[in-house]
């Protein structure tokens, strides 16, 4: 790929290229048993779609039937969404002054949240550490999301799960694309937008697989466990068998 004219400058030499291998054939890196459920989307509700969220992680904890000691929350600012999981909760977020009212609202009612300052894409914390980790609405604000998913595969033990939550899914250029995603993009703030077939690419490119995930509408939530793993033997449901990983038919440099 090579930029072409700009105004009255042509992009040449100085232009990055970007080398492409293409393939004849085109296979999706999204598994057959993802599910899709077809809601209006005039009936997305972000408080709701929040609380739909939580359900979801709480339903993935008793399906696995595992004690729960440490949790990591991560965007979560002074209101983390997992706070009345059991168990130890560190939520991180680069907010500073949101974290110290959290820190104050909880410091009596909830004792076993911590509140840490900390960049999505460098935790604080030794690999392993934590039985899983959370992430709502926070993915596709960053820079870098798939360094956000290689860190959070780093601190959650093998064995563990990544739940990201309410991540909006869909395309810039979708007739139903809501006004008020429209208006954030065009004011500058840092939003993001993917395809199931992006998200997908990330999972992969992050050494993670979808073992659920769901698209409500234009929400997209999912669990995450680390590429090959082997679900435990304590969860009670029949989880889908795992179609093959497909190797990404486009790699870019």
């Amino acid at each position: 790929v090579l930029l072409g004219q700009d105004g009255p400058i042509w992009h040449e030499g100085g232009a990055r290229r970007i080398y492409v291998q293409v393939s004849a054939s085109w296979n999706s890196a999204v598994l057959a048993d993802w599910l899709t459920l077809h809601r209006l989307p005039e009936t997305y509700d972000y408080r709701i779609d929040h609380e739909v969220g939580c359900v979801f992680v709480k339903e993935e904890l008793a399906r696995r039937r595992q004690p729960l000691r440490h949790v990591l929350e991560v965007g979560g600012c002074c209101n983390p969404m997992t706070w009345d999981l059991p168990g130890e909760l560190v939520s991180t977020d680069i907010d500073v002054q949101t974290l110290q009212v959290g820190a104050l609202h909880f410091a009596t009612t909830k004792p076993n949240i911590k509140f840490v300052a900390a960049d999505a894409l460098k935790q604080p914390f030794a690999d392993g550490v934590f039985d899983c980790a959370v992430l709502f609405s926070t993915l596709h604000h960053l820079l870098d999301p798939v360094g956000c998913l290689r860190e959070m595969r780093r601190v959650v033990r093998p064995g563990g799960f990544l739940a990201i939550l309410c991540e909006p899914i869909g395309s810039y250029r979708a007739e139903t694309l809501s006004t008020e995603f429209r208006r954030d993009l065009e004011e500058g703030i840092n939003e993001q937008i993917f395809t199931d077939e992006e998200y997908a690419r990330m999972f992969d490119a992050a050494g993670l697989v979808a073992t659920r995930a769901v698209i409500d509408g234009g929400s997209f939530k999912a669990i995450l466990c680390r590429d090959g793993a082997v679900l435990s033997t304590d969860i009670t449901s029949t989880a889908p068998a795992r179609l093959p990983r497909r190797k990404p038919v486009v790699d870019t440099e």
